[in-house]
């Protein structure tokens, strides 16, 4: 069974690559466009959720700091992303696992991922 990854992404360019990049590297796949998707978190049971800084009203970091402070959710390895300068410092505070600077590299965002999913990866947020 293919491990399962939710990307929270309000631009659907950038969403439609992720969905297109991570099919192709073997995984599942589930897509939002905003925060109001984890409602659904224990029926969707994501392995991995990447998710976005900006997402219009909303901030993922908020999300994050939720999914690490509740102890049902936060074994689940959340990524950061954004263009944001601080992306590192952000997804630090939030408790993320890793983060993704935008431009991303597609290669990188799956080397993430599968890193992720191996367990090879520390709970501090690994850099570009």
């Amino acid at each position: 069974m293919a491990a399962k990854i939710l990307v929270i992404e309000d631009d659907k360019d950038i969403l439609d690559v992720l969905e297109y990049v991570l099919e192709d590297a073997g995984y599942d796949v589930i897509t939002a466009a905003n925060g109001s998707v984890l409602v659904n978190i224990n029926a969707i049971k994501p392995d991995v959720i990447l998710i976005d800084e900006w997402l219009g009203a909303e901030k993922g970091s908020q999300h994050c700091k939720f999914l690490k402070s509740t102890t049902a959710m936060r074994h689940i390895p959340v990524v950061m992303m954004s263009a944001a300068m601080d992306i590192e410092h952000i997804a630090d505070e939030c408790g993320a696992d890793a983060y993704i600077k935008k431009p991303f590299d597609i290669d990188h965002v799956t080397f993430i991922t599968g890193s992720l999913l191996g367990n090879t990866v520390s709970n501090s947020c690994l850099p570009v």
